[in-house]
Formats: structure tokens, C-alpha cells, sequence
């Protein structure tokens, strides 16, 4: 989670070469994970799958791996994904559709994610966001913030 904050730090901001960019302050994502002293800095967080991300320029062997992942879940985790993140219902209204308490959407929801941070790897053939321009990205991340370069030399 901090890896994601301090990218999106780097990212986030105006952009004087976008014309939907905002001229406003920077807020520090960083600061989110100390709230609550830390403990369980990502509570209510929701993460989704936006569909668009699935659509005309995805890479077609991760598409490929997303629709293979999916389709080798169990009926009802199927189900919960589609109606959680495609169809953006709560777990509440989720429940409510398939006749299950709230934590029960939740407990299916979360076996569905583990089942597919095993899988994905496994299908792609490399170690989930191990990649070497990822892991470059946010080592960048760390230098721009820390005020260093990737470029200089120790001294």
C-alpha cells in the first residue's frame, strides 16, 4: 500500500499539458496509512476492476488471464465479482440479490480475491507486480520524494 501512495503521489497533480487537469494543492496519499496509528490503514477501502481496464487496448494476454481467472471461480464467487465491481453494487445490495448476509458477500468476495492473486500469477507466467519497470517506477517514486536522483551518485 505505501509502494501505491507514494506513485500516486508522483503521478497525482496538475498536468499543464492536460486540459481536464485541476490546478489544486498535492495531497499526500502517504499520510492516509498513519491514520488510526497505522492499524488497518486500508479499512473500507474499496478496490475495484474497472471494465474499461479489460476493453480496447488491454494487453490481450492479460485479458486473456483476468477472463481465464474469473471463468475458473466458483459459481457464486463469479457472481459476487460481477455484481461487486462490474455492476458497482455494495455488499449490501449484493447480498440482498443472492439471499446472503452482508459479511457472508464479504467472505466469498475475499476467497475470490485470494483465489485470484494465486491464479494470475500462475496464468501470466511472471510474479504479480514484479515487473522491472514497476518495481523501477516506485523506486523512483521513493528518490523524487526523498529529494535524490536515480541518476546520482553517492557521495
Amino acid at each position: 500500500a505505501e509502494d501505491c501512495a507514494l506513485l500516486l503521489n508522483v503521478m497525482s497533480g496538475f498536468d499543464e499539458k492536460d486540459s481536464t487537469s485541476a490546478e489544486r494543492a498535492n495531497e499526500d496519499y502517504t499520510l492516509e496509512l498513519a491514520k488510526d496509528g497505522g492499524r488497518e490503514p486500508l479499512k473500507g477501502v474499496r478496490i475495484g476492476l474497472p471494465k474499461e481496464f479489460f476493453g480496447e487496448g488491454c494487453d490481450s494476454g492479460v485479458g486473456k488471464a483476468v477472463e481465464t481467472a474469473i471463468a475458473e471461480l466458483p459459481g457464486r464467487e463469479r457472481e459476487v465479482l460481477g455484481l461487486y465491481h462490474f455492476q458497482e453494487l455494495t455488499m449490501k445490495e449484493v447480498g440482498a440479490i443472492m439471499r446472503i448476509g452482508e459479511s457472508r458477500v464479504s467472505q466469498i468476495h475475499s476467497s475470490a480475491l485470494q483465489r485470484l492473486r494465486v491464479r494470475f500469477p500462475e496464468l501470466l507466467a511472471k510474479p504479480p507486480l514484479q515487473k522491472a519497470g514497476l518495481s523501477m517506477a516506485i523506486a523512483g517514486a521513493r528518490q523524487k520524494l526523498s529529494g535524490t536522483s536515480a541518476l546520482s551518485k553517492p557521495s
